[in-house]
């Protein structure tokens, strides 16, 4: 117990309990503090392992993140809890939120559309550049277009479903697809968090290049989560590489939790029982946590 106090206590902040959409993380001092020191526990940690005959192994690590303490690539978190469940059942829709500095690099992400059928059509139209857009595909990120019958049959099989997972860093699937994709991805699939993300590719009735290009852009300048039961939730706002310095991850923090505190929670930020931020691998560092229960 006294633990738990001591850690509420080191990041107090003036909460408002009327204006429930004012942000107690503007100009909030913890929240670099916090930034900047689980950075620096991370490169301390780097340091160690260097000096080691062997890597320990981060059993957490997503697919687009090295997999051995010390590596050059780990996800950092901003980490919500609500003092109420979200919901009752797990949301296969994932919500997109936009932050100022994008943590997907365009030219070294793939993106695979599910498609209607047939597939031809979308990739004539999408990725050999035909249509409105013959000079160039929708989008370099579009590298991949599976319509609905070649998921059934060359994909059924487990292994060919699990490759294709690791083959791609995003799936985009159009919104009268998507509900079925559950039960041709299956379950491993779904929680390996890579939830096909629903687009409208469709102007005028017709396959827009334009419009596929646009829905891309705003997919790659943004954060992705799905709303699970419970009162915890672990947004990504960036990595522990040079591209990312404390200043940025605290610039999408606070974007992030604008979004979850207006978007996701019923009552605001009186709903919610603290921040946190921290990797696969960390501890959770306390930025914020409510002064009323």
């Amino acid at each position: 117990q006294k633990k738990v106090t001591k850690e509420t206590s080191a990041a107090k902040a003036p909460v408002a309990t009327v204006d429930t959409t004012s942000s107690p993380l503007k100009n909030n001092q913890n929240t670099l503090k916090a930034t900047q020191a689980l950075l620096d526990h991370i490169k301390q940690q780097r340091s160690q392992a260097s000096t080691q005959p062997g890597a320990k192994k981060n059993l957490l690590a997503g697919d687009d993140e090295q997999d051995v303490l010390g590596a050059e690539k780990e996800a950092i978190y901003v980490v919500f809890t609500t003092k109420k469940f979200l919901t009752d059942r797990k949301n296969l829709k994932p919500k997109r939120i936009a932050i100022p500095h994008p943590i997907y690099n365009a030219k070294d992400t793939s993106i695979c559309l599910f498609s209607k059928d047939p597939q031809r059509a979308y990739k004539d139209a999408l990725l050999t550049g035909q249509g409105e857009n013959k000079d160039e595909p929708a989008h370099a990120s579009l590298t991949r277009v599976i319509g609905v019958s070649k998921l059934k049959g060359k994909f059924k099989s487990f292994e060919a479903r699990r490759a294709l997972m690791g083959q791609h860093d995003i799936f985009i699937a159009e919104d009268n697809v998507v509900t079925t994709l559950p039960r041709l991805l299956g379950k491993t699939f779904y929680e390996s968090g890579k939830i096909p993300l629903s687009v409208n590719l469709e102007s005028r009735d017709a396959i827009s290049a334009v419009k596929a290009k646009s829905e891309i852009i705003k997919i790659l300048n943004s954060t992705l989560f799905t709303v699970a039961p419970g009162t915890y939730s672990a947004i990504k706002i960036g990595y522990t590489t040079d591209a990312f310095s404390a200043k940025d991850l605290v610039a999408n923090l606070e974007a992030v939790a604008e979004y979850f505190s207006e978007k996701v929670v019923s009552n605001g930020w009186n709903g919610i029982r603290g921040v946190h931020i921290k990797t696969a691998s960390s501890t959770s560092l306390p930025i914020w946590a409510t002064e009323s229960l």
